[in-house]
């Protein structure tokens, strides 16, 4: 199968999720390794799991790993960090009621979980750290007004240092923070002003991995990706990637094989590209079907392999709407797990979210990964 090919794939899979007789696959099909941990929740005596993060080392020391719980309404959202030998929450590290906010960004990365919640009193949001080693948990100074529309708060962490993107509605600006959390510094990388309209955000997410800062900028009818580093002086660098799109949703970086994913839109179709920093080479890897998106917008890429999972808005029972998905680029090929709505990946372990006989059960599987 040729990598042009791709974009027939993924919506041919897209199509597959539908029809009756596909065989099932499980998560090893995905990533060789082996499945350390498989747990199946229920709503009845649970909350329900909507994201897993894993910490490679601290699971291999205590076998934790930290959820993001919500149901599918959203009638609650929390953060826990979960025994997966006891099976039970050790600590929950915040909770929020769906009648007063929903944490809705994270992200975990050398020893820090981050996560942003938004507080429907007040209208804004608030951004906080926790140190796994430390057990301590940071609020960080952050200037993030809501107003009457939620605008989306990107969010990540890498050497010990926060990024995120503030939207002032008050002011009419979006703002590409960086915060060191040892130093407490706090840096403006990027200003651009707009509208209160949501189409007319000109930056919408940041991604730190691997010493580089990713963000977004739009500028006219396109918007552009810069990079930098996250200790350097310099200023951020516009990289040439040659995309025509007017949105960017997210990126990630592999360092090994300087590839940058990138997953966002055109004025007609959502679509991924791989930018070869390099090479200074795009290609366009696949585009998503109608109604058609990235879960969580979450998608990683590991020695030419991604890995991500995608929801559709279409009728029917919402276990049925979802899908998970790898695509190797080396071999040209690509394989799909039904329902499975969540996918992580750290350096070790690769980890899935599905539902199980219905939305009222969900099933988590963790897979270490072989060397």
């Amino acid at each position: 199968m040729k990598i042009n090919h791709l974009k027939q794939v993924l919506i041919a899979s897209v199509i597959l999720v539908g029809l009756a007789g596909c065989q099932p696959k499980m998560p090893t099909d995905l990533v060789e390794g082996e499945v350390v941990v498989d747990i199946l929740f229920d709503s009845e005596n649970d909350k329900l799991p909507s994201s897993v993060m894993v910490d490679d080392d601290y699971f291999q020391k205590t076998g934790h790993v930290f959820f993001i719980n919500q149901d599918y309404s959203k009638t609650y959202s929390q953060l826990v960090e979960y025994d997966t030998e006891l099976m039970e929450t050790v600590q929950v590290l915040d909770e929020v009621e769906g009648d007063f906010g929903i944490i809705t960004e994270y992200d975990i990365n050398d020893g820090k979980v981050v996560w942003a919640k938004i507080l429907r009193e007040g209208l804004r949001a608030e951004i906080r750290s926790y140190d796994i080693e430390t057990g301590g948990i940071v609020v960080v100074p952050s200037e993030i007004y809501y107003g009457k529309r939620r605008f989306t708060t990107s969010l990540s962490t890498d050497e010990n240092a926060i990024a995120w993107v503030e939207h002032d509605i008050k002011k009419g600006q979006s703002k590409v923070i960086l915060y060191d959390l040892e130093t407490e510094k706090r840096q403006v990388i990027e200003t651009a002003d707009f509208d209160d309209d949501f189409f007319e955000v000109p930056i919408f997410f940041v991604s730190l991995r691997d010493g580089k800062l990713f963000y977004d900028l739009k500028e006219g009818d396109k918007a552009s990706v810069y990079m930098k580093t996250i200790r350097g002086e310099e200023a951020p660098e516009k990289l040439e990637t040659g995309l025509d799109l007017i949105l960017h949703f997210a990126v990630d970086y592999d360092k090994k094989n300087e590839d940058l994913v990138l997953y966002g839109s055109t004025k007609r179709e959502e679509v991924i590209h791989l930018y070869n920093l390099k090479n200074k080479t795009t290609v366009k890897l696949a585009s998503l079907g109608n109604h058609t998106y990235l879960n969580q917008d979450k998608i990683w890429i590991r020695d030419k392999k991604l890995y991500f999972s995608v929801r559709m808005d279409v009728t029917g029972k919402i276990e049925d709407n979802y899908f998970s998905q790898t695509i190797d680029l080396r071999e040209k090929n690509e394989n799909t797990i039904l329902k499975y709505f969540y996918s992580f990946l750290s350096n070790k372990h690769y980890a899935t979210l599905k539902f199980e006989g219905g939305s009222n059960k969900i099933r988590f599987e963790l897979i270490e990964a072989a060397s």
